[in-house]
């Protein structure tokens, strides 16, 4: 003897499994927030850090308050390693009064902590801020075409699975018995 309710089963089975599929999406942008001051990082040229290939760390800054300005700033960036420890300080340079620039080569692949660490040149300024972003830096470019297409298969799959569950539905599952007129 089956059990009657084995639809909301294998609908609830089906949406898990979809959900654990979908691919995770890739940001080229970062936004970190402390206080009144986000700050969107960039890397150029690629949208992504790549090992052993120069990149252009961008530093968007914005404040809420309109009291930032980089001119004003001693901005120092840290970069770390998860397994290296800390491998750079530097001052980022000015692009202008909203915008820092700083080219860096990731030597290896893995995990990175990027650290802005700001403070104001005079009083009456902005109010001091740190903010920290998780960076992956890739052994190789990640080719855009290959992500479309992995979404695509993606996509294919999940529809896949949806056309599965209403056959199931329509075709399968259990239909009430018809009572005979003989009877």
């Amino acid at each position: 003897m089956r059990p009657t309710n084995l639809n909301p089963i294998i609908i609830s089975l089906l949406i898990i499994i979809t959900g654990l599929c979908i691919p995770k999406l890739v940001y080229a942008h970062l936004l970190e927030t402390d206080r009144q001051m986000s700050v969107i990082l960039h890397i150029d040229p690629t949208d992504q850090a790549i090992a052993t290939k120069q990149q252009d760390l961008l530093f968007y800054y914005q404040d809420n308050l309109g009291k930032f300005s980089a001119y004003n700033c001693n901005c120092l960036l840290t970069i770390s390693s998860h397994n290296d420890g800390q491998i750079l300080q530097a001052i980022i340079p000015i692009v202008n009064a909203n915008e820092g620039k700083f080219s860096y080569i990731f030597q290896k692949s893995g995990a990175y902590l990027l650290n802005i660490t700001a403070k104001p040149l005079s009083k009456d300024s902005f109010v001091p801020f740190s903010i920290t972003y998780n960076v992956f830096v890739s052994p190789l470019p990640i080719n855009n075409n290959t992500i479309i297409n992995n979404k695509l298969l993606m996509m294919i799959f999940i529809f896949g699975i949806f056309s599965l569950g209403v056959v199931y539905m329509v075709f399968v599952r259990d239909k009430p018995k018809k009572e005979s007129l003989n009877q």
